[in-house]
């Protein structure tokens, strides 16, 4: 087995890696965060791309990312991986897999992660006619500096464990829509979703904390669901399974939970050191 960097390996066996992911593994679902810029790994067996797995570091964090064809699997592909992905790195860790993949969540736990909280992956499907209604108290367009992009959604998301870890890099693929609201020439708030099969799954959604409660995020997802149902696609949100506003929020706007999404969270080596 070999471990080779992504400049190594050619965009078709990635793409080949992860289809065959998909059709073999019901449970596996496009990466939270959107993309896979970043330190990015391929495990090959006999020239044959049989795993895949990236790190995206954002300063002190990082979320991993390591996914392997079910008949490579037990095979220390996984594990492989992740040594690769992780050696010289020191800093918190994140990693996340359905609550239904019982080897994947035994896999990081083994690695020293502990669980901390459940998400609910919820979805939306609908016709023009059954987006809702927004509030009209800001202005949304799609041009605006990817920076102030990813300064925003730092500061909306503080110092959760669930901050997208968005790099500009991401945010300029041409799969990823980023949306800006704006009040009178400020920015208010971002939302970034990415365009994956037949929906539309939204990494990031923020509003600046002093601003909350005003529709803002509501205007943007509505946004995001208005597009979605002019390309007849879906829209997916994880949402916190703990926070009961936020699920209010989102079933108001036509959103149902469809399946749960564990996280995990290994904190720095030298703790305490």
């Amino acid at each position: 087995m070999e471990i080779l960097a992504a400049s190594k390996v050619r965009p078709g066996q990635i793409a080949e890696c992860l289809s065959e992911i998909g059709r073999h593994d019901p449970l596996i679902v496009p990466p939270r965060s959107g993309s896979m810029v970043g330190h990015f790994r391929a495990a090959l067996i006999d020239n044959k791309v049989v795993g895949i797995g990236w790190l995206y570091r954002q300063g002190p964090r990082a979320e991993i990312d390591v996914r392997v064809i079910p008949k490579y699997r037990r095979a220390g592909v996984g594990g492989a991986l992740f040594d690769a992905l992780t050696e010289g790195f020191n800093g918190a860790v994140h990693a996340g897999c359905d609550a239904g993949q019982k080897a994947a969540q035994k896999f990081v736990e083994s690695r020293g992660f502990s669980l901390i909280e459940m998400l609910f992956a919820q979805r939306w499907d609908g016709e023009l006619s059954d987006v809702p209604p927004a509030f009209g108290s800001v202005t949304l367009d799609i041009d605006g500096d990817v920076m102030d992009a990813v300064e925003l959604l730092d500061e909306a998301y503080g110092q959760s464990w669930s901050a997208p870890a968005f790099t500009p890099a991401d945010l300029q693929r041409e799969d990823v829509d980023t949306w800006f609201a704006r009040r009178e020439d400020e920015l208010c708030g971002v939302l970034v979703a990415r365009r994956s099969g037949d929906s539309w799954w939204v990494g990031g959604l923020g509003t600046r904390p002093n601003l909350r409660g005003q529709g803002i995020g509501r205007a943007l997802l509505c946004k995001t669901m208005t597009l979605a149902a002019q390309q007849s696609r879906g829209v997916v949100l994880l949402v916190p399974a703990d926070s009961e506003s936020v699920l209010r929020w989102s079933a108001g706007l036509g959103f149902w939970t469809y399946r749960s999404w564990a996280h995990y969270y290994r904190p720095r080596s030298d703790a305490g050191s």
